[in-house]
Protein backbone atom coordinates (compact mmCIF):
# COMPACT_ATOMS: atom_id res chain seq x y z
CA UNK A 1 0.00 0.00 0.00
CA UNK A 2 1.37 3.28 -1.19
CA UNK A 3 1.30 6.13 1.72
CA UNK A 4 -0.77 7.87 -1.10
CA UNK A 5 -3.82 5.29 -1.05
CA UNK A 6 -3.70 5.81 2.77
CA UNK A 7 -7.14 8.25 3.68
CA UNK A 8 -6.31 11.08 5.61
CA UNK A 9 -8.54 10.09 8.22
CA UNK A 10 -6.61 6.99 8.85
CA UNK A 11 -3.10 8.35 8.91
CA UNK A 12 -2.72 8.85 12.21
CA UNK A 13 -1.77 6.05 14.29
CA UNK A 14 -2.59 7.57 17.45
CA UNK A 15 -5.95 7.51 16.38
CA UNK A 16 -6.01 3.95 15.17
CA UNK A 17 -7.07 1.09 18.05
CA UNK A 18 -4.29 0.38 20.25
CA UNK A 19 -2.25 -2.44 22.19
CA UNK A 20 -1.39 -3.32 25.50
CA UNK A 21 1.80 -4.08 24.96
CA UNK A 22 2.58 -4.73 28.87
CA UNK A 23 -0.15 -8.16 27.76
CA UNK A 24 2.22 -9.52 25.71
CA UNK A 25 5.82 -11.89 26.47
CA UNK A 26 9.60 -10.35 26.08
CA UNK A 27 9.73 -11.46 22.78
CA UNK A 28 6.30 -11.05 21.42
CA UNK A 29 6.76 -7.43 22.53
CA UNK A 30 9.95 -6.50 21.20
CA UNK A 31 8.48 -8.08 17.49
CA UNK A 32 4.99 -5.48 18.01
CA UNK A 33 7.30 -3.01 19.50
CA UNK A 34 9.73 -2.89 16.35
CA UNK A 35 6.51 -3.36 13.83
CA UNK A 36 4.97 -0.51 15.51
CA UNK A 37 7.63 2.24 14.94
CA UNK A 38 8.11 0.95 12.01
CA UNK A 39 4.59 1.55 10.69
CA UNK A 40 4.49 4.94 12.59
CA UNK A 41 8.08 5.95 10.87
CA UNK A 42 6.37 4.91 7.19
CA UNK A 43 3.55 6.60 7.91
CA UNK A 44 6.27 9.63 8.85
CA UNK A 45 7.50 9.73 5.44
CA UNK A 46 10.32 8.39 6.40
CA UNK A 47 12.54 6.25 3.55
CA UNK A 48 11.95 2.41 3.71
CA UNK A 49 15.42 1.80 3.26
CA UNK A 50 15.75 3.75 6.45
CA UNK A 51 13.26 1.65 8.37
CA UNK A 52 14.62 -1.46 6.56
CA UNK A 53 17.66 -0.84 8.48
CA UNK A 54 16.53 0.97 11.96
CA UNK A 55 13.91 -1.51 12.95
CA UNK A 56 14.85 -5.20 10.91
CA UNK A 57 11.01 -4.75 8.97
CA UNK A 58 11.94 -5.43 5.44
CA UNK A 59 9.86 -3.19 2.81
CA UNK A 60 7.50 -5.72 1.82
CA UNK A 61 6.51 -6.57 5.57
CA UNK A 62 5.68 -3.30 5.79
CA UNK A 63 3.39 -3.08 3.37
CA UNK A 64 2.01 -5.93 4.16
CA UNK A 65 1.31 -4.86 7.76
CA UNK A 66 0.21 -1.37 6.75
CA UNK A 67 -2.37 -2.48 4.91
CA UNK A 68 -2.99 -5.49 7.38
CA UNK A 69 -3.61 -2.39 10.65
CA UNK A 70 -6.00 -0.75 7.91
CA UNK A 71 -8.13 -3.99 7.06
CA UNK A 72 -11.30 -4.10 8.97
CA UNK A 73 -12.25 -6.12 12.09
CA UNK A 74 -14.91 -7.61 13.18
CA UNK A 75 -15.43 -4.65 15.87
CA UNK A 76 -16.64 -2.72 12.62
CA UNK A 77 -13.21 -0.40 12.91
CA UNK A 78 -9.93 -0.56 11.43
CA UNK A 79 -7.18 -3.50 12.94
CA UNK A 80 -5.38 -0.63 13.76
CA UNK A 81 -1.77 -1.26 15.86
CA UNK A 82 -3.93 -4.89 16.91
CA UNK A 83 -3.12 -6.17 13.12
CA UNK A 84 0.92 -5.99 14.66
CA UNK A 85 0.56 -8.26 17.19
CA UNK A 86 2.76 -11.60 16.19
CA UNK A 87 1.39 -14.80 15.57
CA UNK A 88 -2.71 -13.92 15.83
CA UNK A 89 -4.88 -13.87 13.03
CA UNK A 90 -6.25 -10.55 11.60
CA UNK A 91 -9.51 -12.38 9.80
CA UNK A 92 -11.13 -15.80 10.56
CA UNK A 93 -10.53 -18.68 8.66
CA UNK A 94 -13.34 -19.09 6.12
CA UNK A 95 -13.47 -22.25 3.98
CA UNK A 96 -14.01 -22.71 0.58
CA UNK A 97 -13.57 -26.48 -0.45
CA UNK A 98 -16.97 -27.54 -0.26
CA UNK A 99 -16.36 -30.60 2.83
CA UNK A 100 -16.06 -33.98 0.61
CA UNK A 101 -16.51 -37.27 2.22
CA UNK A 102 -12.76 -38.54 2.99
CA UNK A 103 -11.72 -42.17 3.63
CA UNK A 104 -10.03 -40.56 7.03
CA UNK A 105 -10.79 -38.58 9.75
CA UNK A 106 -10.24 -34.90 9.71
CA UNK A 107 -9.49 -32.84 6.46
CA UNK A 108 -13.37 -30.73 7.40
CA UNK A 109 -11.93 -27.36 8.87
CA UNK A 110 -14.18 -24.43 9.13
CA UNK A 111 -17.42 -26.86 7.32
CA UNK A 112 -19.62 -26.33 10.10
CA UNK A 113 -19.13 -22.34 9.75
CA UNK A 114 -19.85 -23.05 6.03
CA UNK A 115 -23.18 -24.92 6.91
CA UNK A 116 -23.86 -22.52 9.36
CA UNK A 117 -23.40 -19.21 6.05
CA UNK A 118 -25.03 -21.46 3.85
CA UNK A 119 -28.47 -22.40 6.45
CA UNK A 120 -28.10 -19.77 8.97
CA UNK A 121 -31.61 -21.02 10.80
CA UNK A 122 -29.41 -23.46 12.37
CA UNK A 123 -28.07 -21.07 14.74
CA UNK A 124 -31.10 -20.27 15.76
CA UNK A 125 -32.08 -23.74 16.57
CA UNK A 126 -29.10 -24.06 18.90
CA UNK A 127 -29.61 -20.28 20.05
CA UNK A 128 -33.59 -21.03 20.78
CA UNK A 129 -32.49 -24.67 22.78
CA UNK A 130 -30.07 -22.75 25.21
CA UNK A 131 -32.42 -20.16 25.79
CA UNK A 132 -34.79 -22.75 27.32
CA UNK A 133 -32.06 -24.54 29.14
CA UNK A 134 -32.45 -27.49 27.15
CA UNK A 135 -28.47 -26.67 25.94
CA UNK A 136 -25.60 -25.90 28.01
CA UNK A 137 -23.10 -26.79 30.23
CA UNK A 138 -23.71 -28.87 33.47
CA UNK A 139 -21.58 -28.11 36.88
CA UNK A 140 -18.63 -30.66 35.77
CA UNK A 141 -18.35 -28.48 32.55
CA UNK A 142 -20.08 -31.33 30.21
CA UNK A 143 -22.34 -30.20 27.66
CA UNK A 144 -26.15 -31.29 28.26
CA UNK A 145 -28.73 -31.68 25.35
CA UNK A 146 -26.01 -32.30 22.49
CA UNK A 147 -27.26 -35.05 21.37
CA UNK A 148 -30.88 -33.84 20.84
CA UNK A 149 -30.06 -30.54 18.97
CA UNK A 150 -27.76 -32.59 16.55
CA UNK A 151 -31.44 -34.63 15.71
CA UNK A 152 -32.65 -31.12 15.23
CA UNK A 153 -29.99 -29.76 13.18
CA UNK A 154 -29.50 -32.81 11.31
CA UNK A 155 -33.69 -33.02 10.44
CA UNK A 156 -33.35 -29.00 9.26
CA UNK A 157 -30.43 -29.99 7.05
CA UNK A 158 -32.78 -33.02 5.34
CA UNK A 159 -35.36 -30.10 5.58
CA UNK A 160 -33.41 -27.95 3.75
CA UNK A 161 -32.59 -30.20 0.59
CA UNK A 162 -29.70 -31.41 1.60
CA UNK A 163 -28.39 -34.90 0.29
CA UNK A 164 -26.59 -37.70 1.51
CA UNK A 165 -23.30 -36.16 -0.34
CA UNK A 166 -23.95 -33.14 1.40
CA UNK A 167 -22.13 -32.18 5.33
CA UNK A 168 -22.98 -33.13 7.55
CA UNK A 169 -24.67 -36.28 6.09
CA UNK A 170 -22.25 -37.57 4.44
CA UNK A 171 -20.09 -38.30 7.38
CA UNK A 172 -20.40 -40.86 10.07
CA UNK A 173 -20.81 -38.78 12.47
CA UNK A 174 -22.57 -36.03 11.37
CA UNK A 175 -20.80 -33.25 12.86
CA UNK A 176 -21.00 -34.16 16.39
CA UNK A 177 -17.46 -32.99 17.45
CA UNK A 178 -17.70 -29.62 15.55
CA UNK A 179 -21.02 -29.24 16.64
CA UNK A 180 -19.71 -29.81 20.51
CA UNK A 181 -16.75 -27.70 19.81
CA UNK A 182 -19.15 -24.65 18.50
CA UNK A 183 -21.51 -25.23 21.35
CA UNK A 184 -18.84 -24.98 23.77
CA UNK A 185 -17.51 -22.00 22.77
CA UNK A 186 -20.48 -20.46 22.13
CA UNK A 187 -21.68 -21.38 26.03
Amino acid sequence: MRRGDIPEALADPSLWPTVDVTALTGERRDIYQRREQAVCAYLRDESRIDIEQRFGVNRGSLIRLVARCLSPHQDGRIQGLRALIPHTRAKDYTRVKPAARTPSRGGLTGALGQLFERLPQLVGIIERQISSSALGLSKNDRIYGLTDVQSKIIAACREAGLTAQDYPLNHDEMGYRSLARWIRGRL
